[in-house]
């Protein structure tokens, strides 16, 4: 069983471990599973005794090691929740009593280790997270798989009284992205907005806010289609909301090295499956967009839009003005090889 798993049969059965640690990804289901062992123990009454919840920049040595020590108040168990508790960074008193408190957790405490950024990476190299590490529940929230995930987006478009093709579903994951802390919002724009019991691409479409990599997509289909306008008024429409030239530039250039590894997997044969899960897509759909754009460029134009790509890449990165210039003529010269 994963540590996931552990975690949500402890929430259903109320009954928990003594130490978890949860971060990573998808910030919907990490906040989801803190406020769920919260509510279990609030529902216990007397949280004002029973229940600490510390951030990281209020955590008192002090204060943990005195609600470790006091016993429960009408209940049989106390929780422990430190928000965004930089274990490499810690100050003198948690960097010296904070071991000790760990390595002896009182039967009837709970203690939650909680991380709200995404970015959020433990150094595996100290001491605190071995000791960790060895008598917690580790819990790295990652995206939800691709079944999970459209099960999901139906179940919240249902609250709305609203239904979504499979189909559907996957091309609002691949318009919006994977992360549920996202999709959440534009569910809820989209069934607002819309008046059909149904939901279609065109209201999806018309509603969602694409993310910047679902708009390059939209970009390299341009540039292999040899729509070298479309291609261009793309680009202004990204510099227009700001998105920086460099990031344009980085999400460009994964997508053309997607472009070359689904042409090689195309040129020997390769399904539409296979260059799904070498992209590490969690839908078809992206794949079947990605091959349609691999079949009309060549494998020799591919290898050289890689170079142009990195080049413009080090140009950006090298403190000369003008990046928006640069971005515009990686299109002309992208557009120039492909004749």
């Amino acid at each position: 069983m994963s540590s996931i798993d552990t975690l949500k049969a402890n929430i259903a059965s109320n009954e928990f471990k003594q130490l978890y640690f949860i971060y990573g990804e998808e910030g919907y289901l990490r906040e989801y599973y803190k406020s769920q062992i919260i509510s279990a123990f609030e529902k216990d009454g007397f949280s004002d005794f029973n229940l600490l919840i510390c951030d990281s920049d209020n955590t008192s040595a002090e204060e943990i090691e005195e609600f470790f020590d006091s016993l429960p108040m009408m209940s049989h168990r106390k929780l422990l929740v430190i928000n965004n508790l930089d274990i490499a960074k810690l100050n003198e008193g948690l960097k010296e009593k904070l071991p000790k408190l760990l390595g002896d957790i009182p039967e009837y405490l709970t203690v939650v280790f909680y991380y709200s950024s995404a970015e959020y990476k433990p150094d595996k190299r100290l001491v605190v997270w071995k000791l960790i590490d060895k008598t917690g529940i580790v819990c790295n929230v990652e995206r939800a798989a691709r079944s999970d995930l459209v099960a999901w987006i139906k179940r919240r478009f249902k609250s709305w009284n609203k239904t979504i093709s499979t189909e559907n579903a996957e091309y609002l994951m691949f318009l919006c992205g994977d992360l549920m802390v996202n999709l959440i919002s534009e569910i809820e724009k989209i069934a607002s907005g819309t008046n059909n019991d149904e939901i279609q691409k065109r209201h999806i479409d018309l509603l969602a806010s694409p993310t910047l990599e679902a708009q390059i997509f939209d970009l390299g289909e341009m540039v292999t289609s040899k729509k070298h306008k479309e291609a261009l008024e793309i680009l202004d429409k990204l510099i227009k909301l700001r998105y920086e030239p460099i990031a344009i530039n980085a999400v460009l250039s994964k997508q053309i090295g997607r472009l070359y590894m689904a042409k090689l997997a195309l040129n020997n044969g390769k399904s539409e499956d296979y260059i799904a899960k070498l992209c590490g897509f969690k839908s078809k759909y992206p794949a079947s967009l990605l091959c349609k754009s691999a079949r009309k460029c060549s494998l020799e134009w591919s290898r050289k839009a890689i170079k142009l790509c990195y080049q413009n890449d080090l140009e950006m990165k090298s403190n000369i003005p003008d990046n928006e210039r640069k971005l515009f003529l990686l299109l002309c010269a992208l557009a120039q090889e492909g004749k």
